[in-house]
């Protein structure tokens, strides 16, 4: 599988890698393949890219047991939620996938990614969820996500085979790690405010930002800013109430087209 080093280093110390190549797709047209939900593509997508780094795939049965137990990877980097992938009984036995093969995994019949299965294991849902977010209530969407699981987990190394599609707004708003760092240089920012949400902007996330853009940029000239605010908006799964995806990513991009902060340090 081919893997590019970015130049930057991420979580654990380690650089980040991108794991993307392209191929035709005839080539996998002898391989078994592994239909993905919209989680589950989300993570290979998370993996190729280097998001989830130092992670390379789907953890295998010994750093999902340690992740549960002492939030660790096994090389000692902390890591909190396990990143797995599942698929039931009737699907492995009827595509005839097994250990040590490489599998395509595709989203609405679209190849997205080549996994090198390595181990499949069977694993307490139950056991995983309590340990995981400290209750087995089903209301939460963790611990419901979790038991939603079905047959075996598979672990193996992930890589994209073909570039995720986005459909507007969202398209404008996807950056991979290495666009973000690439985004940083050019902006010469040396300091980084993170705000992640799930709302659209309000009174207390616009003093929130400045407030801490200040903090961060008090040693540095006002004329040259050092210091970014760069907004993850999260979207997606949804609870009862929830702004929608649009509204969200949308009012958060108006703080900065409404000029409420200079551009030079909003993203």
């Amino acid at each position: 599988m081919s893997s590019k080093d970015i130049g930057f280093v991420g979580h654990g110390g380690r650089s980040i890698h991108e794991r993307v190549a392209e191929y035709s797709e005839g080539e996998f047209s002898s391989l078994p393949s592994l239909e993905l939900n919209s989680q589950q593509a989300n993570e290979c997508i998370g993996l190729g890219y280097g998001f989830f780094s130092p992670l390379e795939g789907f953890l295998n049965r010994n750093d999902t047991e340690l992740v549960c137990n002492e939030m660790s990877l096994s090389d000692g980097t902390l890591w909190s939620i396990p990143i797995n992938l599942n698929a039931s009984y009737e699907t492995l036995k009827t595509k005839g996938i097994r250990e040590g093969e490489d599998i395509v995994l595709t989203y609405e019949k679209r190849p997205l990614a080549l996994l090198s299965l390595e181990e499949m294991f069977d694993f307490d849902l139950e056991w995983m969820a309590r340990k995981v977010y400290g209750t087995g209530d089903q209301k939460h969407p963790g611990v419901r996500r979790t038991l939603m699981q079905k047959g075996k987990f598979l672990s193996g190394k992930v890589e994209l085979i073909n570039e995720p599609r986005f459909r507007p707004p969202y398209d404008r708003f996807w950056l991979t790690p290495r666009q973000h760092f690439e985004l940083y240089k050019m902006k010469g920012w040396q300091h980084i405010v993170a705000h992640q949400t799930r709302n659209v902007p309000h009174t207390g996330h616009e003093w929130l930002m400045k407030y801490c853009w200040f903090a961060a940029n008090e040693d540095l000239p006002v004329d040259e800013p050092r210091t970014g605010v760069l907004v993850s908006a999260v979207i997606g799964e949804k609870r009862t109430g929830d702004y929608i995806d649009e509204a969200i990513v949308l009012g958060q991009a108006e703080l900065g087209n409404a000029g409420y902060f200079n551009p030079n340090v909003f993203a």
